[in-house]
């Protein structure tokens, strides 16, 4: 080996099969799910037996508990060098002692992700047993920003649906009506799989009339002007591998109008369509859409709601059927707010170590001039500012100056709450997302240093994501270089100066 006569030594070898049969493949999956759930459970146990540091803080009509570990035992480790992480959607009981009454108080809570608005943590659990309030009082555990820490004692409670998935899939993969998949999961022979068109019924018997798939085809076709990519999915849906098509790209690619297409399309070859999200405001975002589609073209209205949880809307008018969508169609009463530049003189400053962009003079105007009024007006109309405001950033650099500024806000204004502050978001993680009002920071001062704000895809989904308001915080966005006025500007800056010639600018210095 260490004077090998062949010159590359790393040359593909043949094998057989990875398993020789469906059920010893079975075997191995449901061992290793078996295996992977009790290493799960054992890390989560030693997790749980030491007292962890906690402090509740205020989220909306919520109270969170942001958790700092303590140091434990950690499975597999014998100095405790690895990072652990607690399972997703992990529910639990939290014990703790009221320092003023000495009693011990017991919570009900849920893991939830990092929350931008308060401070790191290595944890976050939502208290779903007790408001916020409940804490507020004079008999629990004070709520105020104090920076004291107290002992809890965490009592994990196991969901198990992931496992219980697993185990169900190896069971299922075993029936005879999945055999297609026993080229994958034997050999990885992707070529076995056999080509379904998902345009054609099941069922044999079943046949779809030549006039409804000819309207059908017609329309799909003749919607919109679909690109090259978009008519490669379409196209897709008649030859998909195993019936099945993944369809992945960046923010404002058109992934979600592929969707709203291609639901009507099923719907009038006469299927049933099933569409599902992750969040209701993604539900709600595709029933508009769907709910234009079919005006437009006058199609029956044919839309069904089933949701996990309960949106704002619907726990605000008690209604799960289509009308709700119907409520963001509201016009603002005001036009001239509606869409709006504001023009902020500043200087396009990089991240020396991520270099990414932020122009601070953009976050100051924005927390020096306008929030306080935004907050004051949703005050009046007992409305929730992070329920109906987004900040759009084009940069994380810009983001992080938001967040900070929110927490600035916060330390020196006791009379206010992460609810009276606005979501704040890069531009691919507003994607799918929507708000009453949105604010688009793009970082720009001018028309030829637009950086990636140049691509037209990205500023279309900051631009869709407001349903009633939209302003951009910018600058005067003329050329910085003289030789490059005369070049076509970018789709952010020809908006910029069609909105000054309708008045919609103010200029700040």
């Amino acid at each position: 080996m260490l004077l090998p006569i062949i010159k590359h030594p790393m040359v593909p070898i043949g094998c057989t099969n990875t398993f020789t049969t469906v059920k010893e493949a079975s075997v191995q999956l449901a061992y290793s799910a078996v295996a992977s759930e009790a290493e799960a459970r054992e890390s989560t146990k030693l997790w749980a037996q030491v007292y962890h540091s906690a402090k509740v803080f205020p989220l909306g009509n919520f109270a969170v508990l942001g958790v700092r570990f303590q140091k434990f035992e950690k499975l597999g480790s014998a100095n405790g060098e690895l990072h652990y992480r607690l399972p997703k959607e992990m529910g639990a009981s939290i014990v703790f002692k009221d320092r003023r009454s000495g009693m011990s108080v017991k919570v009900k809570t849920i893991l939830i992700g990092n929350v931008a608005e308060l401070p790191p943590h290595d944890a976050f659990f939502q208290i779903i047993s007790e408001s916020a309030e409940y804490f507020g009082s004079g008999e629990m555990v004070s709520v105020g920003r104090s920076p004291e820490y107290f002992d809890v004692k965490i009592e994990p409670v196991y969901n198990s649906a992931t496992y219980a998935s697993q185990l169900a899939t190896v069971a299922q993969l075993q029936l005879p009506g999945n055999r297609r998949w026993h080229g994958i999961l034997l050999n990885q022979v992707h070529d076995a799989i056999k080509i379904i068109d998902l345009t054609q019924p099941k069922e044999a018997e079943a046949t779809i009339a030549p006039h409804i798939r000819r309207r059908a085809d017609a329309w799909l076709e003749d919607w919109m002007t679909w690109n090259e990519e978009q008519v490669a999915v379409i196209e897709g849906i008649k030859v998909a591998k195993g019936g099945t098509i993944l369809v992945m790209g960046p923010a404002g690619t058109g992934k979600t109008l592929l969707q709203e297409a291609l639901s009507i399309y099923f719907y009038l070859l006469g299927f049933h369509v099933l569409a599902l999200a992750p969040a209701n405001s993604n539900v709600d975002h595709l029933a508009v859409q769907l709910g234009r589609i079919e005006e437009r073209e006058k199609l029956p209205s044919a839309l069904k709601f089933l949701r996990m949880y309960p949106s704002t809307i619907v726990a605000e008018h008690g209604s799960h059927s289509f009308d709700e969508s119907r409520l963001y169609k509201v016009e603002a009463t005001d036009a001239d707010i509606r869409l709006h530049w504001v023009e902020v003189k500043g200087d396009r400053i990089r991240h020396p170590g991520t270099k990414s962009l932020c122009v601070r003079e953009h976050v100051q105007v924005f927390f020096k001039m306008i929030l306080p009024r935004l907050i004051e007006c949703f005050r009046q109309m007992d409305k929730r500012v992070d329920e109906h405001i987004m900040i759009i950033c084009a940069y994380t650099y810009a983001l992080h100056e938001y967040l900070d500024g929110i927490r600035k806000m916060l330390r020196h204004n006791d009379h206010l709450t992460v609810a009276d502050m606005p979501q704040v978001l890069t531009v691919d993680a507003s994607q799918g997302r929507e708000a009453s009002m949105v604010v688009f920071d793009g970082s720009c001062q001018h028309s030829d240093c637009m950086g990636f704000v140049n691509d037209d895809a990205r500023c279309n989904v900051a631009i869709t994501r407001a349903k009633e308001v939209f302003w951009v915080i910018g600058g005067a966005m003329n050329a910085k270089r003289a030789e490059n006025s005369n070049r076509k500007p970018a789709t952010l800056a020809k908006y910029k100066h069609e909105l000054g010639l309708m008045g919609k600018c103010h200029r700040f210095a």
